[in-house]
């Protein structure tokens, strides 16, 4: 009985986990105007030129973008903490606020699982 529990509770652990990694890389966010990056350190501009490059823009550079803003805690929470701009933390915060999470409905909600 215990070895059955166990295995439900793996299953969802690992469906869960899958609906956060997908829904993440879905939420990514592109910004082609460098003044919506005001105050956001280098280092995290050029993760988002390697995003950008590995999402198929092969022109991306750290001059004129694109940058493709992850919801992955590595850039997500440097721009939610560094960018001059309300409205693009207000993105990044909506998106990752809202992952795997989708009101109840569609494929990759976590709500059924609560």
């Amino acid at each position: 009985e215990l070895q059955k529990v166990r295995g439900a509770v793996f299953n969802i652990s690992l469906i869960w986990d899958q609906n956060i990694d997908r829904d993440m890389e879905s939420r990514a966010y592109l910004i082609r105007d460098k003044t919506e990056l005001e105050g956001v350190p280098e280092w995290i501009l050029k993760d988002a030129v390697e995003l950008a490059l590995q999402a198929g823009y092969p022109k991306a550079n750290l001059e004129t973008g694109p940058w493709l803003i992850s919801m992955h805690d590595s850039i997500s929470e440097g721009v939610l903490k560094h960018a001059k701009g309300r409205g693009l933390r207000e993105v990044v915060h909506e998106n990752r606020a809202r992952i795997a999470f989708l009101g109840g409905s569609g494929k990759g909600d976590n709500t059924p699982m609560l």
